[in-house]
């Protein structure tokens, strides 16, 4: 699957979602693949009516929307990544003790940004 065709949600306030779509948009996702959720429930709405291939959540967030996915019978097609400020040692922690596949630390550089989505991605062969 090319990286244009894959579907991504992004779980994080409509400030942050907005850049972070921009990101995604430089790294050559279509922006109508790329859907932006303010908090869970919205985000479990969104996924159970799309096919979603990258998940990018807070850290907060984050734990809670991996065990529904797993519940769900979906985290097994998805690559999930721990996307919040607070620290780079508590997100990588936090995302390791959970599964998750990465960790972002907010704010990113653009180059850090593409290296660890392509990276959760590959894991996925996407």
């Amino acid at each position: 699957m090319k990286i244009e065709e894959c579907g991504v949600l992004v779980l994080k306030d409509e400030q942050v979602g907005n850049i972070t779509k921009e990101m995604l948009a430089r790294m050559g996702f279509r922006e109508d693949n790329i859907f932006l959720a303010k908090n869970i429930e919205e985000a479990k709405d969104i996924i159970a009516s799309q096919r979603f291939n990258l998940i990018l959540v807070g850290v907060e967030e984050g734990p809670v929307l991996l065990k529904w996915a797993q519940a769900i019978g979906i985290r097994q097609l998805i690559s999930l990544i721990f996307y919040s400020g607070g620290g780079e040692y508590y997100i990588r922690q936090k995302a390791k003790d959970c599964g998750a596949d990465g960790y972002i630390s907010s704010p990113p550089t653009l180059d850090e940004f593409m290296l660890k989505i392509k990276l959760a991605l590959k894991q996925y062969k996407i």
